[in-house]
């Protein structure tokens, strides 16, 4: 079949507002955009220096800069607000190449990175930020002192599974609540949270034969659904994962090499 003409009023194209293009060419990550109510969030590769806040929200740099210098001016993770298009706030904390979401509720950003940090911020306010525990505790920066106080315990059911405190490079929402980080390891368990609180609250089981895959880029999770699917490391196959919410359990539902 031949098309002679094509009738261009039948396909009309929207018009089309740039938002953001400041942004270099040749990140070490591709650029990831999480779209939730009015808040588009949009993460690249984040350099955190020391004394950084949380948070920095009096954002005046111009976004669309049609110069061919790119001056990058909201490099990392940026929350911006969709109906007026403009950059709500850069959200500081972690190093290196970073995973963020941002909770179906449109309420909290959650972020893991390559450098081992993991925070969580409000939406609303996001000078209100958590670090979420890893399996030691939450190091206190202030003191420098490493907080268990509310550490969960590993059950006794997982005391011979293989779990460490490796960084963590994927984020995942089985609810519209919890969320897991998954492990950039061959760990076999992986932690679970619940947004609002930066407590561990369960471990949840993955398996490592075969290993899932080490990268955002081949995880994902219909929420809705409770479920997960990652691909598997070295190789081309999926696992696919039933969560439940009332146990805070996971179960490897499917395998396919």
């Amino acid at each position: 079949m031949t098309i002679d003409r094509i009738n261009l009023n039948a396909f009309p194209i929207p018009n089309l507002a740039p938002i953001y293009t400041d942004a270099p060419i040749g990140p070490s990550q591709p650029y990831k955009f999480v779209i939730v109510g009015n808040y588009l969030l949009s993460v690249g590769d984040v350099l955190t220096a020391r004394g950084t806040p949380p948070a920095q929200t009096k954002l005046t740099a111009n976004p669309v800069n049609p110069d061919k210098y790119k001056k990058d001016s909201y490099l990392g993770m940026t929350l911006w607000n969709i109906k007026n298009l403009k950059p709500l706030a850069r959200l500081w904390g972690n190093s290196g190449r970073t995973m963020g979401l941002i909770s179906s509720d449109g309420k909290w950003i959650v972020a893991t990175s390559e450098n081992g940090q993991r925070y969580m911020w409000s939406a609303l306010n996001p000078h209100q930020q958590f670090k979420l525990a890893a399996i030691d505790g939450i190091l206190r920066e202030d003191s420098m002192i490493r907080d268990k106080s509310k550490l969960l315990p590993i059950p006794e059911k997982f005391k011979d599974k293989q779990i460490s405190r490796s960084d963590s490079f994927a984020v995942a929402f089985v609810t519209e609540k919890d969320f897991i980080l998954l492990p950039n390891s061959n760990d076999e368990l992986a932690l679970l949270y619940t947004t609002g609180d930066p407590w561990i609250k369960a471990y949840v089981e993955i398996g490592n034969k075969p290993e899932i895959s080490r990268g955002n880029l081949s995880i994902a999770s219909a929420y809705k659904a409770n479920i997960l699917v990652t691909g598997q490391y070295g190789r081309g196959g999926i696992n696919v994962y039933k969560y439940h919410p009332e146990t805070k359990e996971l179960e490897k539902i499917w395998v396919a090499d």
